[in-house]
Formats: C-alpha cells, structure tokens, sequence
C-alpha cells in the first residue's frame, strides 16, 4: 500500500475507494498441491492488509471465484464507476483482465489499468529494428540510458479516500482457509508488506557485497530474499531500485542489473507470450 499506482490513482480521482482481491479460481483450481506455499503467502499477506485496513476505518473485501464474472458483478452491486487496477503480463493474465475490461463497459463502469509491476514495460524499449529486445545486455543497456526520475517515484496514496467499514459491513466474508479450499503451512520467509520492509532493511548492510556472496544459497544475507514479495506486490519495485540507485558500490550496480533481468523477463512474457508453454 506504500506505494501503489492504481491505489493512489484511484484515491486521487474518487470519492470513495473499495480495495477487493479475488481469489481467482481458474488459478486456484490448477494447484493440485492444497500444501502451496504461495498461497499461505498470499493469504497471510492479506490478512495483515486487511488489519491495517480496518486501523484505518475500512477493510478488505475478499471474493472468490472467476474474476471476469466477480469484479463487474461486485462492482455493479456497489454501484462502483471505476476499476482502477495494475496491469499484469503474463498471457492468462492479459485475456482475464481485457475480459473484465469488455464487461465493465459494457456495464458503464470506467476500466482504469497502469504500469506498476515494472520499471518499463514491454513496449517501451525496442531496438534499432523498432522489436522488442530478445538479448539481455542491449536490453539491459537501452533500460539504463532510458531511465528517469520519474519511473522510479514514489506514489503513497492518501488513504482518507477509503470506504468506511460501516459501508462495506454486507461484504465482508469468510475467507478462511477452509473457504478456498488450502491448508496453511510454514514459511520460511514472513509474508506481508511490513515484513518485505524489515527485510530490505535486514539486506542493506550487505548490499555492497552483494556481487561477491549472492552466488553462495548457505550465506544468510548474500541475497535479498525479496523476490517473493515483488512477486506478490508487497514491495513495489521502485523502491527496490530507488535504493539501489542510492548507492554507488559494485554490489548495488549488481543488485540493480539482477532487477532490470526481472523487467526483461516481464518484457518477454507480454511480447513472446508462447515461451510459457
């Protein structure tokens, strides 16, 4: 919630906001294994949003079920006029969310999507032939010229916008464990923004050594563990990349190369969509 553009989008632009995560079945239904880890990381995760939510005066609303008939169905109960949401790259992901969209205004509802996930998105950086790049270091090289201030800003929404609890009362559900259908199992690694937090915090004493200890599983902060929360959205990128640029050690210019190869490999799942069969 830090920093979030289509949550800071949406504060700025509305009167009134309902944050909704959804479960989405056609996901959920593909995981044979009910011990995932991923989705204990999810689910805790949410639970601590929906805490500091409900500190705040509103709450999380949590659906289940398929997001192209979820989210215009909940928005229409509510009488919501705008989606504002942060896009995703990957194939499955485009075809549900243009979906929702197509719905939505057929509904009258404004479907509001933006860059959040990454610094730049497929189409921002094309070669001399005007492709998308399928080589890491040209990428990597065009990324780093092409870079401003303003990829990397910080975008804290004021969350006085947020609907009221009292208002959200009808709802509110049970999303347990039992209710999606997974177990909860033991994390290694603390799921929730505050503990993606801790953990860059945890990182940055050793993040000039970065280049010297990451290749080495058994050296405890030779990595940042932060990948899982970037994965999720706990940690937006930008402040990754902000403290990155903060320093000017070889081990920080390696951190930084290692999460501009995470922007090229979302660059390759939204402009060669075939290489996830």
């Amino acid at each position: 919630m830090n920093d979030n553009i289509a949550l800071s989008s949406a504060i700025a632009q509305s009167k009134e906001v309902v944050i909704v995560f959804v479960f989405d079945s056609n996901i959920l239904g593909k995981l044979k294994n009910k011990n995932d880890r991923r989705i204990t990381f999810i689910y805790e995760s949410l639970l601590e949003l929906d805490q500091d939510l409900r500190e705040k005066g509103s709450a999380l609303v949590v659906l289940q079920g398929d997001p192209k008939i979820e989210i215009p169905q909940f928005s229409k109960r509510i009488k919501a006029n705008a989606i504002f949401v942060n896009r995703d790259y990957e194939p499955y992901a485009k075809k549900r969310d243009k979906a929702v969209q197509n719905t939505c205004k057929k509904l009258g509802i404004v479907f509001n999507d933006y860059k959040d996930h990454v610094i730049f998105e497929g189409n921002e950086l094309l070669n001399q032939s005007g492709k998308p790049y399928k080589v890491f270091t040209p990428y990597k090289n065009k990324w780093l010229v092409e870079l401003n201030k303003t990829h990397y800003q910080n975008h804290k929404p004021n969350l006085k916008g947020l609907s009221s609890i009292k208002k959200l009362r009808g709802e509110l559900s049970d999303w347990s464990f039992n209710t999606i259908g997974f177990n909860s199992v033991k994390l290694w690694l603390k799921p929730g923004q505050s503990a993606a937090e801790n953990q860059l915090k945890q990182f940055l004493p050793h993040l000039n050594t970065y280049d010297k200890y990451r290749d080495y599983p058994f050296i405890t902060n030779g990595t940042s563990h932060l990948s899982v929360h970037l994965r999720f959205g706990t940690l937006s990128i930008r402040s990754l990349v902000r403290v990155a640029l903060n320093s000017t050690n070889s081990g920080a210019k390696t951190w930084l190369s290692e999460l501009i190869w995470r922007d090229f490999y979302q660059m390759i799942l939204d402009q060669f969509p075939h290489v996830v069969k």
